[in-house]
């Protein structure tokens, strides 16, 4: 469960609305945050949906004394589990990673020339994502991934891509290549395009 605050006493919590007079209480999960919150007050002001549904739960050892910090503590918690923002680490019993199912479905022709439109037969980009996504939620840890995301880090990776590429091929990129060793020329264009 979570941790509990220190404040025991008959009373309020710090949750906007409070209407518990019970005594447990406990530490709002976001870091750097002391407030205290009763678990009554985490679950009915800031879980519950208009609709009655419920938001999902934070793990049992975490409780959020605002919308924002559960909003700040579910990001936290599902970017190290791999659930949406971790790319390269969602890999399932030694299977392929999100970023893998990107770059070769990138690498393989003609792909990417058809997610930029080019005789695509009418296929829009976020088919191209929902497919992508379809693949990483079945065959990574990812279980949130949407078309939405997987057509932005295309997008994104391209743009890093073309930054890179107009460095290393301009005066500043031959000029460095002339006057460094290639090792460090590839890990500065690196630094462009991790």
């Amino acid at each position: 469960m979570a941790t509990e605050h220190e404040d025991q006493s008959v009373g309020k919590c710090k949750v906007q609305g409070c209407k518990s007079t019970a005594t447990l209480k406990f530490v709002c999960s976001m870091e750097d945050c002391d407030r205290s919150v009763h678990y009554h007050c985490y679950k009915h002001l800031f879980l519950k949906k208009a609709d009655g549904t419920f938001h999902p739960n934070l793990d049992e050892t975490d409780v959020a004394c605002t919308k924002a910090h559960y909003t700040a503590v579910v990001k936290a918690r599902s970017s190290s589990k791999g659930l949406r923002g971790n790319w390269l680490n969602d890999a399932k019993d030694g299977g392929p990673c999100s970023m893998d199912i990107v770059l070769v479905w990138w690498e393989t022709p003609p792909n990417f020339g058809k997610f930029r439109g080019k005789d695509n037969d009418g296929m829009k980009k976020s088919e191209y994502g929902n497919m992508l996504a379809t693949q990483m939620n079945t065959l990574t840890e990812s279980t949130e991934r949407t078309g939405k995301h997987v057509v932005q880090k295309i997008r994104d990776m391209h743009d890093q891509w073309n930054s890179a590429h107009e460095f290393a091929v301009s005066e500043t990129g031959a000029g460095m290549l002339a006057s460094d060793d290639k090792k460090t020329f590839n890990e500065i264009v690196l630094k462009h395009f991790p």
